[in-house]
């Protein structure tokens, strides 16, 4: 029975892995994959199952994953839209690319393989045949360590020179145990010596991620980042702009994923002041008269879900736990949440960035009772 969990365990493993691009360059001339950032059905909207060999027959996963590729799968895109926006780069110059990691890094299930960079000339339904690989695109590690010793999944790819000035379409593709996924951007390629548009961006400063905000700054910036501490990124001024301005390249506004008070952060910014909160005042700021009319002092945060509930987790997952994305983030990891729209054949949803290897076995004597 054990051998049979553990091979279920490995085939939700196989089956949920889930990347895709996120980023395509940076600052003004920052792009998207053809699917956004978050789009209806998610994942499964934002990458595809994909076959890179020479017939559908040879890429045809084995029958314990109880999944059949169609013949769409050999065709690199999904067709009959465009990225918005599209990525400017220079010809001869570095692209920044960045894809998700979804708790597919620094676990082993996702070492040694690697993530394939392409491009062709821009359409709508591009044939594989058409893409060539990138100069150092054959083989890029699905991640690394940055430099601040945290896992990313990103890399500098460079444009060739003599790439003609034009919309091209970059294909992503990851080859992970018995499957290959898929995702596209398009982007534009100007002609040497010619300038990237500029912005001004807000000082990212202004945000934090650590257990408290930064000192709010007295200038336009103090009220976005005021409402961003407040009320999260799904605000309707802020959004994924606002989140890579702040927090930096790779950032966006999980609007999907809200904590009980409704709210979204900005991936890798995961601090908000307590939902009837306001930001701390700066420093040196004088304490106010006894006889001044006085704030009340912001409610505490949430009290982090007590240690029992993860004996709870272990035995039945995480759909049915008090504040289930609150208990993933203590417990897992900040930017994990309870993907309670998947669940094993017990009923049982997990963290994401874990497995059901991490849970007790369903036969457990604890489950039967």
């Amino acid at each position: 029975m054990l051998h049979l969990y553990i091979q279920f365990a490995l085939v939700v493993i196989v089956v949920d892995a889930h990347s895709w691009i996120v980023d395509v360059g940076a600052g003004a001339s920052l792009g998207r994959s053809r699917g956004g950032i978050t789009s209806p059905g998610l994942d499964h909207s934002l990458q595809r199952y994909f076959c890179p060999l020479s017939s559908l027959e040879m890429c045809q996963p084995p029958l314990k994953h109880g999944i059949t590729l169609q013949a769409e799968a050999m065709r690199p895109c999904r067709a009959g839209g465009t990225s918005l926006p599209m990525a400017t780069v220079i010809a001869g110059e570095e692209l920044f690319v960045s894809w998700m990691g979804n708790g597919h890094v620094n676990n082993g299930q996702s070492d040694g393989t690697c993530v394939h960079l392409m491009l062709t000339d821009f359409a709508s339904d591009p044939d594989f045949d058409t893409f060539r690989h990138l100069p150092g695109g054959e083989c890029i590690s699905f991640w690394h360590w940055g430099a601040q010793r945290a896992p990313e999944t990103n890399t500098l790819i460079r444009i060739p020179a003599n790439t003609p000035e034009g919309k091209h379409t970059l294909l992503w593709y990851w080859s992970f145990a018995d499957f290959s996924y898929s995702s596209c951007a398009d982007i534009v390629v100007l002609p040497q010596g010619s300038e990237l548009p500029t912005t001004t961006a807000p000082d990212r400063s202004l945000i934090s991620t650590s257990s408290s905000p930064n000192p709010p700054l007295s200038n336009s910036n103090e009220l976005q980042s005021s409402a961003y501490l407040s009320r999260g990124c799904a605000d309707s001024n802020m959004g994924d702009a606002f989140c890579l301005a702040y927090i930096g390249a790779g950032s966006y506004c999980k609007a999907w994923n809200t904590d009980e008070c409704g709210r979204s952060i900005c991936h890798q910014g995961d601090f908000l002041l307590p939902c009837d909160g306001a930001p701390a005042p700066a420093p040196n700021t004088p304490p106010p008269n006894e006889d001044s009319e006085r704030t009340p002092a912001p409610s505490p945060a949430p009290t982090p879900a007590p240690s029992g509930e993860l004996a709870v987790y272990r035995d039945h997952g995480c759909a049915g736990l008090s504040y289930a994305d609150k208990f993933c983030k203590v417990h897992i990891s900040t930017s994990s949440y309870c993907k309670a729209w998947q669940k094993d054949d017990c009923g049982r949803a997990l963290c994401q960035g874990e497995t059901y290897e991490d849970l007790n076995p369903c036969n457990s004597a604890r489950l039967k009772r």
